[in-house]
């Protein structure tokens, strides 16, 4: 166990006080302080899960957008605003996984069609 310095033990027994005064059980603010621990110094969050954002099918998408474009084709940046993407990641999806699909090609620069 590490060394408690002075100033953190009269942190500690400042917060015991207040957490006391506002009516806390023992139990609740062992559970307070055992969090505090596990957490390095940071504050025990509000208790709600963190949310994750799903990822979208970016394939389904960019083909069926480059299929109504037709053999014209459409620009890195407005099959991003059509499938609700970054440029980059089109770019990226266009020279990693676009190069496996059949029926994908680059027609200009940053510009693709897809030919079902």
């Amino acid at each position: 166990m590490s060394e408690i310095r002075k100033g953190e033990i009269e942190g500690l027994t400042l917060a015991i006080t207040r957490l006391s005064a506002a009516g806390k059980s023992a139990k609740d603010i062992q559970n307070y302080f055992e969090c505090k621990m596990l957490l390095s110094g940071r504050e025990p969050s509000s208790g709600k899960p963190a949310r994750r954002k799903r990822r979208k099918n970016l394939k389904e998408g960019i083909l069926k957008f480059l299929a109504a474009q037709g053999k014209k084709g459409a620009h890195v940046k407005a099959i991003a605003d059509a499938v609700g993407s970054k440029p980059l990641n089109i770019t990226t999806w266009m020279s990693t996984t676009g190069k496996k699909v059949k029926g994908l090609k680059k027609v200009k620069p940053a510009t693709y069609a897809y030919a079902a």
